[in-house]
């Protein structure tokens, strides 16, 4: 039963490996870049603030 429930998502991987060594239009690539760098800058924004809230925890243990 795995197998097929795996099959469609591998047909869908050979797809989109299809659609990304076209070269596509400009303005779409630039797109792409954009996104991509704006969910790097929300992943480091998330990671710097739970390191921030986690020094904030450690100084306060301190204090008690």
């Amino acid at each position: 039963m795995p197998e097929k429930a795996t099959q469609p998502v591998a047909e869908e991987v050979k797809e989109g490996e299809e659609v990304t060594t076209e070269k596509g239009n400009p303005f779409v690539e630039a797109t792409r870049k954009v996104l991509l760098a704006s969910v790097g800058a929300v992943a480091l924004a998330q990671d710097e603030a739970e390191d921030f809230v986690n020094k904030l925890i450690e100084r306060g243990q301190i204090a008690e």
